[in-house]
Parts: structure tokens; sequence; C-alpha cells
């Protein structure tokens, strides 16, 4: 027989064990430190009733309920049992989306490396980091993570909550090489419990300048490192693996933890981001990315339209796309408009295009919005459909991040990030009134109000006239706005206000039969006003509403934009620039040039009255009398001389981020291939002078 001792011993044994799993399962971690003071001892189970539900782009419930249990989704749907334990959060018809992502943000580092991490750095091979010796460049950061630094202000917490973010890719901003992201979400508990996922990429920038100089100081010598990092990162895991299998080499290599960080990015266990500049960086990393067999995502420049049919190509590669639109330029004074080139003017009308080029091309991108309510407008405007736009700030910015079992959609499981917003999420006059993350809620906006938006059944009780049956519908964002009808008939609000739980209305009298102004006022207990009114003449009467229904999509939820704008053609992404051509010039299969005087350069010297021959683009006779096909190109070449192209032998033209690397004497390491710039209007210029070769060098 059990003593009572030992069925004590049980049932407290199982008691710890029910409380250890439901620790483990908590979305939360549970503190064991006491709490001095107030604690707050919120519940950790809530149910957000008669909401509209956008669980991901076009799933749509139209009134629902979500609950909430630890931090995570655990029910959503329009018939979802409220738990008992649950705090209600009455919306009043409200919709809810997911929380957005924020894909490439700086928030909570500091503008500057803290002196100690860039004092750390190897000064003559010594100094050491906690994963070992530093790379020899300080601009190789690669073992740098991210959350050594993330120190979130409130401030800047609130204003990126205010706009409907509730986590963020937090990307490291100094050196070639940056280091690895994470994940976090934006509540203001303790960072380490905001953390989703860390070390999501690694990251890294073609710029070469710094302040306070070194190498490098240019665009071709950032290449020449970022070159030259990860052959030493292949050639190093190489000699450390010799060095595992003979033991005479053990040691031969010292540990470079920057080296030893690429290593997951050489073996694609994690991506490579590349920030791009404009369209000729975003080649140079497909370039990287193909020498080196790389995994690569590539944060945009807003100038990926100037890749034209091109894009198709690279459709497979994860983008993270910037939404920042050049302003408006001003071209008021003569010197304004002199100033102002032609690529700068083409760039202001064709940038907002860019999403749109993209997501034809077949790029599932994600957004990055700093100027979020300003900018998007715009980016609808030019074609992205809203869903497109809801998916690249939530569900594709969830799972290109990895993490798109817990974010980016409303579903049972998921964490809890949402955004209540008084109506759709993209309308011009929107306001969001809380985010909650990880089922924590902040208050964006006051929803104090009493009075429910929607449609109410409304009856006057008017003197010596029968009851007058109305609807009333009430919008209420920045200010009350009301309409009435009597059936088909609009009836004319001159006035409406609330104050606290009073509503006030003034209607002209001549659309209901009578004189003057009818005055109500009326008291507001959540469906129902009840309220009393003055005619013109003195004489009150009562009157009543009740709550019907939410109004219909059409009217409470407003269009970003009223008009579209119209796509522009595909050739106008082509031929940017002044000087340049919307297509290539076609080649004719031959050329004849006819009685010319030709300049051989060669031992036949200067030939009068003669005739060149050009096939498939080269020459292919010289002479007298010369016969062509039928389909040739013949110029009459009386009176006008031909000489081979000149050749530049020594030319700076088209090279792109600084012709020197001056940081060095000896640059051999450099490439001018790596920074060729065909957008150089020098090359119109040189072509225009006979020029038609050139070698270009570095300074």
């Amino acid at each position: 027989m059990r003593s009572i001792n030992d069925c004590h011993q049980k049932h407290l044994f199982s008691l710890v064990m029910a409380l250890m799993l439901g620790l483990s399962l908590s979305g939360r971690t549970q503190s064991l430190t006491p709490v001095e003071g107030l604690r707050d001892s919120a519940p950790g189970v809530h149910a957000l009733t008669n909401v509209r539900i956008v669980a991901a782009p076009g799933q749509v419930i139209e009134s629902g309920t979500i609950v909430i249990r630890r931090g995570v989704i655990e029910a959503i749907g329009p018939a979802v049992a409220i738990p008992a334990d649950a705090r209600v959060w009455d919306y009043g018809g409200k919709s809810v989306y997911p929380g957005l992502i924020e894909t490439y943000s700086h928030l909570g580092l500091a503008q500057d490396q803290p002196a100690g991490r860039e004092g750390n750095r190897r000064r003559g091979g010594e100094e050491a980091t906690a994963e070992g010796l530093a790379h020899w460049s300080s601009r190789v950061r690669a073992d740098y993570d991210v959350l050594e630094d993330y120190a979130p202000d409130e401030k800047a917490l609130k204003a990126l909550r205010a706009k409907g973010y509730t986590a963020a890719l937090i990307v490291p901003h100094q050196g070639i090489f940056r280091g690895s992201s994470a994940l976090v979400s934006l509540g203001d508990r303790p960072v380490k419990s905001q953390v989703i996922r860390e070390k999501v990429a690694q990251h890294l920038s073609f710029s070469g300048r710094r302040r306070g100089g070194g190498y490098p100081n240019s665009l071709m010598g950032a290449i020449a490192l970022i070159r030259q990092t990860l052959l030493d990162a292949r050639w190093y895991q190489q000699a450390r693996a010799a060095g595992q299998a003979n033991p005479a080499l053990a040691g031969a290599v010292e540990h470079d933890a920057a080296l030893e960080a690429l290593q997951a990015v050489l073996q694609k266990r994690l991506p490579l981001v590349i920030e791009t500049g404009n369209d000729l960086a975003f080649l140079r990393a497909l370039k990287l990315a193909k020498e080196f067999d790389l995994n690569i995502w590539i944060r945009g420049s807003g100038y990926e339209y100037r890749l034209g049919d091109q894009l198709k190509e690279f459709a497979g590669i994860p983008l993270i796309l910037p939404v920042d639109f050049p302003e408006k330029l001003s071209a008021d004074t003569p010197e304004e408009a002199w100033e102002l080139s032609l690529r700068e003017l083409q760039h202001w009308e064709l940038a907002p295009e860019n999403p749109r080029r993209l997501r034809e091309a077949g790029f599932q991108f994600s957004l990055t919005a700093p100027d979020f309510s300003k900018q998007l407008p715009r980016v609808l405007a030019h074609g992205v459909s809203e869903d497109d736009a809801l998916a690249a700030l939530t569900i594709n910015a969830a799972e290109m991040l990895g993490a798109g079992r817990s974010l980016g959609s409303i579903e049972p499981g998921k964490r809890a990030h949402l955004v209540v917003s008084d109506q759709d999420f993209f309308a011009e006059k929107r306001k969001i009134y809380d985010v909650w993350i990880d089922g924590e809620r902040y208050k964006i906006n006051d929803r104090s109000s009493p009075l429910q938006e929607g449609s109410w059944q409304m009856t006057l009780e008017l003197p010596d006239q029968p009851s007058q049956a109305l609807v009333l519908e009430i919008r209420e964002t920045k200010e009350l706005s009301a309409k009435l009808h009597r059936g088909e008939q609009p009836i004319p609000v001159s006035k409406s206000l609330r104050r606290l739980q009073q509503l006030f209305l003034s209607v002209p009298g001549d659309s209901l039969g009578l004189s003057g102004t009818l005055r109500l006022s009326g008291t507001i207990d959540r469906q129902q006003i009840l309220g009393s009114g003055e005619l013109a003449d003195g004489r009150r009467f009562h009157w009543q509403a009740t709550w019907q229904a939410p109004l219909p999509a059409d009217s409470a939820r407003q269009s970003p934009v009223a008009k579209q704008a119209e796509p522009l053609p595909a050739s106008a992404m082509t031929g940017l620039g002044a000087f340049r051509s919307a297509q290539l010039p076609a080649r004719p299969a031959e050329v004849l040039i006819q009685n010319a005087t030709l300049w051989t350069s060669a031992g036949r010297g200067r030939l009068e009255n003669s005739d060149l021959l050009i096939r498939n683009g080269k020459i292919a006779g010289i002479g007298q009398n010369l016969n062509a096909g039928s389909d040739a190109v013949v110029i009459d070449g009386t009176g006008k001389h031909v000489t081979p192209g000149i050749i530049d032998a020594h030319s700076h033209t088209a090279v792109d981020g600084s012709v020197n690397e001056a940081t060095q004497a000896v640059t051999a390491e450099v490439r001018i291939g790596d920074v060729l710039d065909p957008y150089d209007i020098a090359l119109y210029r040189e072509l225009a002078g006979g020029v038609t070769t050139i070698n270009i060098l570095h300074g």
C-alpha cells in the first residue's frame, strides 16, 4: 500500500513536470528572477473579435476572430470559440493584416563603428577577436555579428511600429565584407528575447571609400579585395583540411576569424547579400556569384529597369527592392535646367516603373520602404497590385529570410505579428490603431471611440408625422463623416460631430419636408444610439439608431491612388542617356563605299577614287568597280576620305568609381574590366572624333 506521502510526492512531481512542459511550449521566455515592485500580469491569451482578417494576400475572412496564446496564433476563422481564459478585444469591424517585415534596416546600430571594435582589429597581425585572429584588412569584417552592437532606441522602434512593421532584418553597414545580419521582433522587451533568427545572411558592399582613407579607395580596388578575400577563404579551408589530415602540417595556418566565417558562404550554408548602387553593380554581383559559385541575394538600387529584357534571365535571384524614388526635379530657372542631365530626367520618370517591370520579369521581391506612406502609393499607381505589394512586405519577406513558418501570414502556429487598421492597408487615409508583436499589443492610435463605424438603422419620431425610417452611414477616421439615406434618396448632413459618448448631427429640414435645420444629439451605447432633436420652431422630438452592418467594401475602403499612371512602353527602358539610341543600329551584311579616297595606312598608301567593300563587319575588298550584293548598303564616297579608326592607346574613358587605386604604389591586382561604364558620355564624344578603339588604363 502506498503512503499518503508517496501519493503526495507523485502528484507534486506530476505538477512540476506539467509546469516545466508548459514553460517549454510557451512562446515567451519565462523569467525566474523575482520581480521587485509592480509586475505586469497581463493575460497570455487574447481574442481579437469582430475583425476583417486579411490572412495573406488574396485570403480574406470578412468577419472573424483571432485567438492568441503565449504569443502564438492559436486559431482564426469566422466562428472560432473564444477561450474562457482569453481577454477579448472587440475591434468593431477593423481590418487585421500580417505584420510587415522590414528587410534591410540599420536600426539600433551606431553610425560609426564603436572604437573598441575597430581597435580590436588586427594591428601587425597580433590582435584577436573572440573567434580568432582578425583579418588583415579592417574592411573585411565577415566575422562580425550584428547582434554584438544591436541596441534599438524606443523612439526608432515606435516609428517602425507606427508604419505597421513588426519585424526587421538588422543589417551591418560598415566595411566591404560587413558581417552577418539578424531577424528581430520590434517589441520593446530585452534584445535577446526579440531575436527570431541569428546569422540570416552574410553582407557585402562594393563601396570602396571610407573615412580616414586606407586600402581600397576605389571601386576597382574594392572588387580586387573581394575576389582576393574569397580566394583566400577557399585556400584557407583547403589548407586547414590539409593540416587536419597531416599532423605535420597542423598549426601551419593561423586561425583567421573572417575567413572562417566566409566558409558558410562558400559552402552555400549562408546567402551572400550584395548591396548594389545601380544596374551596373547588379551585373557585377552576378559576375562575382558566377566566378565563385555563390548563393547570392541582391539588395537592389531602383535602377534595375535599365537592364530591360535581360531581367528575365535573373528572375530566380532573391531581391530586396528599395522603394525610394527621386523627388520632382526643379527646372524653375535657366541655371537649374542647364544642370539637369537627360539621365536624371529619365530616372525621375522611369523609377516608379521599376517594381512593376521586375514583377513582370518574374521576380518575387521583398520591399524595403523607409518613406513608406509617401512612396508606396506610387508603386501601386504604376501597376503593382495591392496583393503583390502586401506579399512583398509580408510573406515574400518572411520566406526569403527563412522565417516563412513563423511570420508573413495569419495562420495557427505562427507568431502573433499583426497590424490592426481602420480600412484597407493601402487606402490613402487609413489609420493603424494597434500592432501586435509576439502576442503583445502596442497602441499606435487611440481607438477609444465608442461609436462603431458602419450602417445604422435610424428612426425619427417627428411631431405630427408618422415615424421616418432612414439609413445612417458613419465613418470615423481622423474626422467623423456621416451620410443619410431614405431608400435611394440621399439626405444631406450639414454637420456631424462626436464628443466622447455624444453624437451631434445637423440636417437641412427641406430634405424632410420641414423648414430650417434639424439639430440632433444622441448618446452612444455600443450598438445603439438614443437621442433627441429640435426643429427650427423649437419643438422637440426623439430619435434612435441601431447598428446593422459594416459599410460595403466599395464605399468603406478607398483606393490608394485615384488615377493609375499610364505604363511606359518597353522601348522607354532602353537607350537611356544623351546620344543613345533606343536600340543597337542594324549591321548590314555588306557595305560598299564607292569612289572615295582611301588612306590604307599600309603598303598601298593613299588610293584615289577607290571602293571599299565590307562584309560581315570585316574588310572584304579594296579596289575599283567592286560589286556587292543587291541588299548591300551603298555609300557614295565622292569627295570624301576613309581612314582607319583612331586607336587611343592610353585612355581613362568609361571607368566607374575612380580611375586610380591611389592607396598603394603597386596595384597589379586591380582590373579595369571590372569597372567599365557603358553610360559614359565621353564614349560618344570620342566616336564623334573618329576614335573607334580605346585602351583603358589605370590612372
